[in-house]
């Protein structure tokens, strides 16, 4: 199995399986457990995540999980 980190546990990260992007951070739900609507501002980008893609995809990533308040509220 390919290491995850160098020798040591220290040094460049050489593999990562999974990646969540929290594309917004605004939701339109109001869910008791959660407060991320009532602090939610920002949005990722598409460039952002388009400047993402090329390390992702050196570093193997297998998954990508799609997150943050509700997604769907991003307008890119």
């Amino acid at each position: 199995m390919k290491r995850v980190l160098q020798e040591g546990g220290h040094g460049r990260l050489e593999r990562l399986p999974l990646v969540t992007l929290y594309l917004s951070e605004r939701c339109n739900s109001r869910c008791i457990t959660c407060d991320y609507w009532r602090h939610g501002v920002a949005d990722m980008r598409l460039e952002a995540v388009q400047r993402l893609l090329p390390d992702l995809a050196r570093l193997h990533a297998e998954v990508a999980l799609i997150s943050g308040g509700e997604p769907l509220l991003n307008p890119d």
